[in-house]
C-alpha cells in the first residue's frame, strides 16, 4: 500500500490543511478521546459486558450523537452513579462528539465467550504501550472471528484507546485503504497510518483521517500508477462483494448507486 502515496505530495498537503478550520474543528473534537476513554475504562471494570453494553459504545460514540441519546445509553452501561454523572457531565461540558457513522445499530446475540474475547481485546489495547502489543492483540482477537464487532465497529473503539496508533477505518479512510489494495487487515493499516502520522510529525491519528475526508488530497496523494479515486467503489466491490452508501438527503446516493450499475453492465 505504502508505495501508491506521494509522500512528498502529502507533507505538503497536510502543511496546507493543519492551516484550515477542518484542523482546528478536529483539534477542537478530539477533546471528546477523554469521555470515550473513560466510558470504555469503566465498562472494563465490571468485568463482564453485555450485547447492551457494546451497543451503548456505538451509539454513544457516534457523529451527532444527542445529549438525549448519549445519557440514554449511558445509563444503559449500568456504571456506577458518580461515574455516570463524571462522563456525562464531561460530555455536555465539551460539546463534542464521536468521529464516526453508526455501522451497526445494535450489537445482538453474542454468546458470553465471544462477549468475554472483545472485553479481552479492549483490555490488551487499553494495556498495550506498542504497536507490537497493539498488533499482536487485533492477531489474537482476529482468531476469534467474533461476528458482527469487525474492523469498521471496533476501530473506534480502539482509536480513543490509542489514538497514536489506532487508526480508523471506517468512512473516506477505510476507502481510500481499499483504493491502495487493503484487504482488511487492521494491522496493515496501523502501519500505513502510523507511517504517514510520522511523516507529517502528528501524535493523534485522527488528523490524518480528518485529511482524508478530503477527496482532492486522496486524489493528491496517490502515486500517478495508481487508479483514480473517483472509482473507489468498484474497487471495494472487487474485494468485499458489497457496498453501502450513507449520507444525508442530495448527497448523490441514488445517482451513485445508478452509476455503479451502469459500470457493472459496461
Amino acid at each position: 500500500m505504502i508505495k501508491n502515496i506521494n509522500f512528498e505530495e502529502f507533507r505538503k498537503e497536510f502543511k496546507k490543511f493543519s492551516d484550515t478550520e477542518e484542523y482546528k474543528n478536529r483539534k477542537s473534537q478530539s477533546r471528546f478521546i477523554e469521555i470515550a476513554q473513560l466510558t470504555i475504562k469503566e465498562l472494563l471494570k465490571k468485568g463482564e459486558i453485555r450485547n447492551e453494553d457494546l451497543t451503548a459504545l456505538i451509539q454513544m460514540f457516534g457523529h451527532h450523537c444527542s445529549e438525549e441519546n448519549f445519557q440514554r445509553h449511558l445509563r444503559n452501561l449500568q456504571l456506577p452513579t458518580d461515574v455516570e454523572e463524571e462522563i456525562f457531565n464531561k460530555f455536555i461540558e465539551i460539546g463534542e462528539y464521536g468521529y464516526t457513522g453508526r455501522g451497526k445499530a445494535a450489537i445482538k446475540g453474542l454468546n458470553e465467550e465471544q462477549l468475554d474475547d472483545v472485553r479481552r481485546f479492549l483490555e490488551d489495547i487499553l494495556n498495550s504501550e506498542t504497536v507490537e502489543h497493539i498488533k499482536n492483540a487485533y492477531l489474537k482477537f482476529g482468531e476469534k472471528r467474533t461476528p458482527q464487532v469487525g474492523g469498521g465497529i471496533y476501530s473506534a473503539w480502539l482509536y480513543y484507546l490509542q489514538p497514536e496508533f489506532c487508526p480508523l477505518v471506517t468512512g473516506p479512510a477505510g476507502q481510500f485503504l481499499y483504493m491502495l489494495g487493503w484487504r482488511g487487515a487492521y494491522d496493515e493499516a496501523i502501519d500505513l497510518f502510523v507511517r504517514l502520522k510520522e511523516e507529517v510529525n502528528e501524535k493523534d491519528l485522527g488528523f490524518i483521517d480528518s485529511f482524508l475526508w478530503e477527496e482532492e488530497r486522496r486524489n493528491i496523494i496517490l502515486t500517478k500508477k495508481h487508479t483514480p479515486y473517483k472509482n473507489w467503489e468498484m474497487e471495494l466491490l472487487r474485494y468485499k462483494q458489497q457496498i453501502i452508501l450513507y449520507g444525508p438527503p442530495g448527497t448523490g446516493k441514488t445517482y451513485r448507486t445508478k452509476k455503479i450499475a451502469t459500470d457493472l453492465l459496461e
